[in-house]
C-alpha cells in the first residue's frame, strides 16, 4: 500500500505540472522555458537509457547521446525558421560519434548502434510533443488528450491488475502484468477518449479507434521498456519514489505520440 499511495502522490503531483506546462506552452513568453523543460526530461530519459546500456556490458556514446538529444528537441522549436536544423544536428553528432571511434573507441558497430538506438527510442518520440504543439488544430487540447488517455492506460492497467488480475500477460518480460489489467487499460483508454474527444468535436468512430489504439499501443511502450529493463537485469530505470524513473513514466508515449500526430496532420490535410 505505501508503494501505492508513494505512485499516486508523485503521479498526481507531476499530473498537475503536466497540465500547467500544456496550458502554457503556446505562450511566447513561456515557450522557452517550455523548450528547455522538455529538453531537460529527454536529456534524463537518455541518460537513463544509456545506464541500462552500461549495466548490460555496452560503452554507448552517452554523452554525445544525451547532448545530441536535448539538442535535437529545442530544434525542433525553430522549425518553421531552420527546417534543415534537425537534420544538421544528427548529421553532425553522427560525424563526430564515428570520428571519435576512429580515434579511441571501442566496438563501433555495437556501440555507435546502442547510441543512436537511444536516441530513436527516446528522443525522437519526445519530440513529437514538439510537432504536435504546432499543429494548428487546439494543438493544447491534443497534447492533452495523448498525455491523458495515455496515462489513464497505465492507471487502468494498474488498479485493473492488482484488483481483478489472475492471468499473467507476459510473464518472461513482467511478472506483474496480467491480462485482466490489459483489457481495464484498454476500456479505459476508451472512455479517456470520448471524454475528451468531447472536448475536441471528434465523432464517435475516431474516439473509439484512437482510443482502442492508444490503449494498445500505450501497454505496448510500457512493454518494451519492461523488455529493455529485465534484459539489463535493472527494476527501476531510475529511483523516483514510486514511480521508477522518466523513462519509466514515457514508455507508454514512445508510440502513442506519433499516432497522434499522425491524425493531427491527416485532419489538417
Amino acid at each position: 500500500m505505501n508503494h501505492v499511495a508513494s505512485r499516486l502522490l508523485w503521479g498526481s503531483t507531476l499530473t498537475v505540472m503536466t497540465l500547467l506546462a500544456i496550458f502554457f506552452s503556446t505562450s511566447i513568453p513561456f515557450r522557452p522555458f517550455f523548450a528547455l523543460g522538455l529538453a531537460l526530461i529527454t536529456g534524463v530519459v537518455l541518460w537513463e537509457f544509456y545506464r541500462l546500456a552500461i549495466s548490460k556490458g555496452f560503452d554507448p556514446l552517452d554523452k554525445v547521446g544525451v547532448i545530441t538529444g536535448m539538442a535535437y528537441i529545442l530544434s525542433l522549436f525553430l522549425l518553421n525558421q531552420a527546417p534543415w536544423l534537425p537534420l544538421l544536428i544528427f548529421t553532425v553528432s553522427l560525424a563526430w560519434s564515428f570520428l571519435y571511434m576512429m580515434i579511441k573507441g571501442n566496438d563501433p558497430l555495437i556501440n555507435l548502434s546502442v547510441t543512436y538506438f537511444g536516441l530513436i527510442y527516446g528522443a525522437i518520440p519526445l519530440g513529437f510533443i514538439v510537432l504536435i504543439d504546432q499543429s494548428q488544430n487546439d494543438p493544447r487540447l491534443w497534447l492533452l488528450y495523448a498525455i491523458a488517455v495515455a496515462k489513464l492506460t497505465d492507471m487502468g492497467a494498474f488498479f485493473g491488475g492488482l484488483i481483478l488480475g489472475r492471468h499473467l500477460l507476459v510473464p518472461s518480460i513482467s511478472p506483474k502484468k496480467t491480462v485482466e489489467g490489459a483489457i481495464a487499460g484498454v476500456i479505459i483508454a476508451i472512455a479517456a477518449s470520448f471524454a475528451f474527444g468531447a472536448i475536441l468535436n471528434l465523432d464517435p468512430i475516431s474516439c473509439l479507434v484512437l482510443g482502442l489504439a492508444i490503449g494498445l499501443l500505450a501497454q505496448f511502450g510500457d512493454a518494451t521498456e519492461s523488455l529493455l529493463k529485465r534484459d539489463a537485469g535493472i527494476k527501476d530505470s531510475n529511483a523516483i519514489p514510486g514511480l521508477g524513473g522518466l523513462l519509466d513514466m514515457v514508455d507508454s508515449l514512445v508510440f502513442v505520440l506519433p499516432l497522434v500526430y499522425i491524425y493531427t496532420q491527416i485532419m489538417e490535410s
